[in-house]
């Protein structure tokens, strides 16, 4: 082949290239146009969620309250604080202070609500008006939006804390499919990279979502990032995968197992739902499980296998934890769907909970003071035992209605 016929061929090729260029870019242009226009968090939740070694993605700390986020067209503000936490600046233990930790998922959090309005922020406000313990109680809302595995949440972040109650919110929808991503965060919570998060399969676009990569090429990876067109793409062949990873769940020994022990043996179930064995291990922790017994029976659909029944959700609500070292109860709060506006809680609904939490701690106020003896006496919480001596003998002493 001459030179002469070997510059033609390279011409040709870059002439047939154009073409491709010219649709590509405007495909491009037509993908940002459309994707921009139709998400509704669009300039409004980008730089909301951090990747973290441990838990993959978190609340990024230090939000302003100025910087509202906007759901269902419907524009709520956040404010965190220096941990993530959506709220203030939690301060060392004080004296006299029982110190309550609320976690849990988007409804903790408050996705849809004021700062003020989320059930952790509301229970705080209900005990202070009702004086339901002899001491000042303190909430801290450590709830997360998103895929977060709230168990190593507490255990990587919220147990220094030093909680002397942890309520945590959690569903009938035992096992989540949703919440699928150990097998991905496993290495990396075990073995943290060292060019964490270059080294994840995983990144936050500029709309706030949490984006996989399915390419292990650092040019495609990129590309994934900053083309819309090219991230659409691999959105739906990520999809396809998740569907059939979906399908297959359906017929998964250890799913319908786990359905299995949710239909037949709830209490099993709940502890297994709140892996009692790893937080007996922290300092004599009372644990007070939040169950939702009025799940909306759409959040059901999309969830392959068998479906629960209301049968097996009151099963399941009616059922107790084991006492051990944890306050023995379990919330039987009926959360409607007269709740949930424009696709979140209302304040309302986070109004309800605290309200049901506050009683069951009066409920069952003798174990709660009990607890907090303990914990007074191992120096865990520096609190008046006189006064604690005092409350529990009035409450031997006096009714229901405080009479004698």
């Amino acid at each position: 082949m001459t030179l002469g016929a070997l510059g033609r061929i390279v011409v040709v090729s870059l002439l047939g290239l154009v073409p491709a260029i010219i649709v590509l870019g405007a495909l491009e242009i037509a993908f940002r146009q459309r994707f921009e226009s139709e998400t509704l968090f669009q300039g409004a939740i980008q730089h909301f969620f951090v990747l973290d070694p441990i838990t993959l993605v978190e609340v990024r700390p230090n939000l302003s309250h100025d910087r509202p986020i906007i759901v269902g067209g419907k524009p709520f503000p956040v404010t965190t604080n220096a941990d993530g936490l959506r709220d203030r600046a939690v301060r060392e233990r004080r004296p006299d202070v029982v110190r309550v930790l609320a976690i849990g998922t988007s409804f903790t959090f408050g996705w849809g609500v004021g700062d003020d309005e989320s059930w952790p922020a509301q229970l705080e406000q209900v005990l202070r008006e009702r004086k339901s313990l002899p001491f000042e109680v303190e909430v801290v809302n450590g709830g997360a939006n998103g895929l977060i595995d709230p168990f190593k949440r507490y255990l990587s972040r919220l147990s220094r804390y030093n909680p002397d109650i942890v309520v945590m919110e959690t569903r009938a929808n035992f096992p989540s499919p949703a919440i699928d991503l150990d097998k991905d965060r496993l290495d990396t919570y075990l073995n943290p990279v060292r060019d964490f998060p270059e080294g994840l399969p995983y990144y936050i676009d500029d709309n706030g979502y949490l984006r996989r990569h399915i390419f292990d090429s650092p040019l495609l990876r990129q590309l994934s990032r900053a083309s819309a067109l090219f991230r659409q793409i691999s959105v739906r062949v990520l999809r396809t995968h998740e569907n059939r990873a979906q399908r297959d769940l359906a017929s998964d020994p250890e799913w319908l197992r786990s359905v299995k022990l949710f239909h037949d043996q709830p209490i099993e179930a709940v502890n297994h739902i709140l892996n009692v064995d790893r937080f007996l291990a922290h300092d004599d922790v009372a644990f007070l499980a939040l169950l939702w017994r009025g799940v909306p029976e759409r959040w059901w659909q999309d969830i392959p296998g068998p479906t629960p029944n209301a049968k097996a959700v009151a099963n399941l609500a009616a059922a107790s934890v084991p006492a051990l070292d944890l306050l023995p109860v379990l919330d039987r709060t009926v959360m409607p769907q007269a709740f949930i506006e424009d696709g979140h809680w209302s304040a309302a609904g986070n109004r309800l909970v605290a309200e049901s939490v506050a009683t069951l701690l009066e409920t069952h106020k003798d174990q709660v003071l009990a607890h907090l003896r303990r914990r007074a006496e191992r120096g865990l919480v520096e609190l008046d035992r006189e006064r604690l001596a005092a409350d529990s003998a009035r409450d031997v002493s006096t009714g229901e209605n405080g009479e004698r």
